[in-house]
């Protein structure tokens, strides 16, 4: 895997949906929103996997 290997658990704060991300998506999610419900998201709503 290449420099944005890491990965997130993404766990939406407004639906409560949840995904595994790498930190490519991780970033379009934080400049879009949430691909479920469409709302904005944050930071917070990513835990980086173990």
């Amino acid at each position: 895997m290449g420099a944005n290997s890491s990965r997130y658990e993404f766990a939406c704060s407004h639906c409560s949906e949840r995904v595994v991300v790498d930190a490519l998506v991780q970033k379009q999610l934080l400049g879009t929103g949430c691909v479920f419900c469409g709302r904005n998201v944050s930071e917070r709503d990513f835990v980086r996997e173990r």
